[in-house]
This record gives structure tokens, C-alpha cells and sequence, in this order.
């Protein structure tokens, strides 16, 4: 019983570090990111059952040394349309854009705050 619990938490050890970006700042800001993403989805009228999944990427500009990151965009897959609802945001979370792509084009739309 103990080595199936020490597997799992292995597990987890590896899936949190697939995870991780090359940007502490970014790692440690995504609850952040998290609850505009909520703020934004709820002006929109986006009731929860219909969020299908949401994840959150880096935006990065390439340096040389390793990729600096610029902002946050959020990725929302609905039950309601096909394709996603897009909410891109700068480093410290704050919207710049919201936008349907491929199915969900033209339900949404929100310019910078």
C-alpha cells in the first residue's frame, strides 16, 4: 500500500514540473490569472457549466539567453460553440483582449480595461 502512494506522489511531482514554465513570475501569478479569467467569464455571461476546460500560457518574446514572458493568454473551451474563447492579459493579469476563435468567433468580444 505505501509504494502505490509513493508512485502517485511521484506522479504528481512529475505532472506539477511538465507543467511549470522557464518564468517563476509566470508560475507563481497563474492564481492570479485565474480569478480574472472568472471576473471575465462572469461580466460575459458565461454560466461554469459551460466551461468545457481552461488553460492558462505564456506568452513569451525570444531572447537569447531563454524566452522572456510578456503575458498570460487564457484558453476556455465552452459546451456552447466549438472552437475556444481566447482572454489574452499582461504579465500581472490584466485583460487586453477577449475573443472567440474557430466556431466561437463573434459571440465574444472585450477590448483592454
Amino acid at each position: 500500500m505505501r509504494r502505490g502512494r509513493g508512485a502517485l506522489c511521484a506522479a504528481a511531482l512529475i505532472l506539477a514540473a511538465a507543467g511549470a514554465s522557464a518564468d517563476p513570475y509566470f508560475d507563481g501569478n497563474q492564481g492570479a490569472c485565474r480569478l480574472t479569467v472568472t471576473r471575465v467569464l462572469a461580466d460575459l455571461g458565461v454560466p461554469p457549466q459551460d466551461i468545457r476546460y481552461l488553460e492558462l500560457q505564456p506568452i513569451t518574446q525570444n531572447r537569447r539567453t531563454r524566452p522572456l514572458v510578456v503575458g498570460v493568454r487564457g484558453w476556455i473551451g465552452l459546451h456552447s460553440c466549438q472552437g475556444s474563447l481566447i482572454i489574452d492579459m499582461s504579465r500581472t493579469c490584466r485583460v487586453r483582449n477577449v475573443y472567440g476563435k474557430d466556431g466561437c468567433d463573434g459571440q465574444f468580444s472585450m477590448q483592454e480595461e
